[in-house]
């Protein structure tokens, strides 16, 4: 996962204060009228919109406020999957116990491509995959035609590689693969709720 410089972290906390100021105003205390209407502490909430922004918060700000988790992050209106680049993100599995987040990269799937496995909304951890692994029938990240990072399944049609949505609505939706396209495999899914 690529880590987020300070530039780019100063351009999300200042999307965070647009947030509050369009919801709030600019007025003495309405850090404290945000901090309360997301039902945090007024210091945390100050903290996040200084510098201290994470994964949680901006998926928490843009669900409360009805924003755009894309625009928040990189500031242009969303593509249909947020990519995480927020270099001190922390996920904990029941099982496997701290996600690296040097290793991993973690998107938001916003469409319903992957239905009914894996649903609008929900983020996955993305683990890089070694050259020799047999990837058939794993969900894996690509980059789409389009150059978004989207979410398939891997498939064999004969010799070719294959990546194809687990919609049937989507059946069409087929895109031919070399191992160079394929940006990991899907290791962890996870909704915020």
């Amino acid at each position: 996962m690529e880590a987020m410089n300070s530039t780019e972290r100063k351009e999300i906390c200042n999307r965070v204060k647009q947030i509050r100021i369009k919801h709030f105003g600019d007025a003495h205390g309405s850090q404290k009228d945000m901090a309360k209407a997301m039902g945090i502490p007024y210091t945390t909430y100050r903290g996040y919109e200084e510098d201290r922004v994470n994964i949680k918060f901006i998926k928490s700000i843009a669900e409360h406020f009805n924003e755009d988790a894309y625009w928040i992050i990189y500031g242009e209106p969303g593509r249909g999957l947020v990519e995480d680049k927020l270099g001190d993100a922390v996920m904990v599995d029941p099982k496997m116990g701290p996600l690296q987040s040097g290793r991993y990269r973690f998107i938001q799937l916003m469409d319903d491509s992957m239905e009914p496995n894996i649903k609008p909304g929900t983020w996955v951890a993305l683990e890089p995959v070694d050259k020799e692994e047999n990837l058939i029938g794993k969900l894996i990240g690509i980059w789409s035609s389009e150059g978004k990072l989207t979410i398939r399944r891997a498939s064999l049609q004969g010799k070719s590689l294959l990546a194809t949505t687990d919609n049937p609505k989507y059946s069409a939706m087929v895109i031919k693969l070399s191992k160079t396209d394929i940006v990991g495999k899907v290791v962890w899914q996870f909704s915020v709720v």
